[in-house]
């Protein structure tokens, strides 16, 4: 938690303990201390980087890269690049095959569409809708997103799903699926 206070990110104790769950953690230490960190999520397709972070006070010392070039000899793998690592991950042989965007404010519209709270009956079902979309078999991740111990929130309706989860300045939400639109006939 020094390392994300020191870096602004907004992920909580609960976030770290959920990716975690999922997959290996690594650190980068010296006699001071954590200098860095690094997450893996492994898919059978893949494995899900995610919570690189070095700390301030140990950067432009090569750690994310040490860091890095281990976990990529473990399988292929994707990531959600922050712009402060961008140069990092094209150095590495990344290349951006989307994008995301932040929103900040206060959502003051009506929600279209109806939603429900999904359930452990529904991961089959969200599993197979995230395989459709993304390429990627993730039902460990939605047993663990639909854990009644989880921090996160997952509503469904017939036009997709939603996660969301706290954070200390607001929701976070994602993974976030619109069902495909219906092939028309010719």
């Amino acid at each position: 938690m020094k390392l994300i206070t020191d870096r602004g990110w907004v992920w909580t104790p609960a976030q770290w303990e959920l990716m975690l769950e999922l997959g290996p953690g690594w650190g980068a230490f010296d006699s001071s201390g954590l200098l860095g960190t690094a997450l893996t999520t492994p898919y059978p397709e893949m494995q899900a980087i995610s919570g690189v972070l070095v700390a301030s006070w140990a950067g432009r010392r090569g750690i994310g890269t040490r860091m890095m070039s281990n976990i990529l000899d473990i399988s292929p793998s994707v990531l959600y690049a922050t712009a402060m690592g961008e140069p990092l991950y094209a150095r590495l042989g990344f290349h951006p095959v989307g994008a995301t965007t932040d929103y900040h404010g206060v959502y003051s519209g009506d929600a279209p569409g109806v939603t429900r709270p999904a359930t452990p009956a529904d991961v089959d079902s969200l599993a197979a809708l995230d395989r459709e979309v993304s390429g990627y078999s993730r039902a460990a991740l939605w047993e663990r997103l639909l854990d009644p111990a989880s921090p996160y929130t997952v509503r469904t309706s017939e036009s997709g799903v939603i996660a969301t989860r706290p954070n200390p300045v607001g929701l976070t939400m994602g993974p976030v699926i619109a069902r495909p639109p219906p092939r028309r006939a010719r």
